[in-house]
């Protein structure tokens, strides 16, 4: 920069004044901890988030694997864009949680085939923005009509407008996967594995934080979403903190952090196009032999870990951050669904 004043002083905010408490214990919990949940997401919606993610250069697509289906009422063609992003409010969250209980029974579940699944989501999408727009109409009315609101075909063509747009399709999709995992999941179960720095790799049956904590304390939650494409890796960077770091140099990361991990797996009802992408996998006996995921790293040592090493190794000179792969390393060990720790530099692999 030509001006002095220009230039931004690097900064790293930390929370060390929150009190982070749990519903089992007074004491404020270490931020330092990992908690992995499994079979979170409903596998088609599941599926939904990889089609809206996979874009052409990271995975070979087909003309088979286009979704269309049925009538221009219920069509939903997902489209793939790596990467993206939308920002999901606390609010907004709950608005999706709250009109679930009023719904009742969902058209859709876990055993429906794919394209039903779709028409389904198109159809609840619809009826959810019908009662979102009615709800805030009559957000300064004292009385509330409580009355379902079914949706009106004649009046429809605006919403169905909204999801042929596949920004708004991804903000759908981002919001039920924070209300399903930040909002429903997370403050009340520990996790299938979970990983505290105070540990020492032993699993707790501490929650990573309480309902309360999340309504007060966090007024969103920033989705961002990308594609990787086979033997991709990323070097070692403070996770999620990317956007004011890169506008202002200060990094700010957020008070809690996750990720949903999305891949296509082969199953038996795979289909001719996915035969076509891969002749090895018709060979496969079991489909978790067939498949080799990467792995997602993170250090216990947190901010102080990252100081020492700086902006993908800047400081030490290390892009990796000092992470060896766990067959690599020494004074490891392998905790329950394929989670390692390694004790003497507080990496965990996952």
């Amino acid at each position: 920069a030509d001006n002095d004043d220009d230039i931004v002083t690097p900064r790293i905010v930390r929370y060390d004044s929150l009190q982070l408490t749990t519903p089992t214990s007074s004491n404020p919990t270490s931020p330092l901890s990992v908690h992995i949940y499994d079979d979170v997401l409903n596998p088609n919606n599941a599926r939904m988030i990889y089609k809206v993610t996979a874009s052409n250069r990271h995975v070979q697509q087909t003309m088979d694997e286009s979704v269309d289906v049925g009538q221009t009422d219920t069509s939903m063609k997902l489209e793939g864009e790596s990467p993206w992003g939308t920002y999901v409010t606390i609010e907004e969250a709950l608005e999706w949680i709250e009109w679930k209980k009023r719904e009742g029974q969902p058209e859709r579940n876990d055993n429906d085939n794919f394209e039903e699944y779709l028409v389904a989501w198109r159809h609840e999408m619809i009826r959810y923005y019908k009662w979102q727009k009615h709800e805030r109409q009559s957000s300064d009315e004292k009385k509330k009509k409580e009355e379902r609101i079914e949706p009106d075909d004649a009046n429809d063509s605006y919403f169905h407008n909204q999801l042929d747009d596949m920004d708004n399709v991804r903000h759908a999709l981002a919001v039920e996967a924070v209300a399903n995992v930040f909002i429903e999941t997370v403050p009340f179960q520990p996790g299938t594995t979970a990983v505290a720095k105070a540990q020492s790799g032993q699993s707790s049956n501490e929650t990573l934080f309480h309902p309360a904590q999340i309504l007060k304390q966090a007024h969103g939650v920033a989705v961002w979403a990308l594609s990787s494409s086979p033997g991709h890796s990323v070097s070692y960077h403070m996770d999620y903190a990317e956007l004011l770091r890169y506008e202002y140099n200060v990094t700010v990361p957020p008070l809690w952090a996750g990720t949903v991990q999305c891949s296509a797996l082969w199953n038996n009802q795979k289909t001719a196009a996915d035969n076509r992408h891969d002749e090895q996998l018709s060979q496969c006996v079991s489909p978790k032999q067939c498949m080799k995921g990467g792995e997602f790293c993170v250090n216990l040592r947190g901010l102080d870990h990252y100081g020492e090493h700086g902006y993908k190794g800047n400081l030490s000179g290390d892009s990796a951050g000092g992470w060896k792969r766990p067959d690599d390393a020494t004074a490891g060990q392998c905790l329950k669904g394929g989670v390692y720790i390694n004790d003497n530099d507080q990496w965990v692999t996952i």
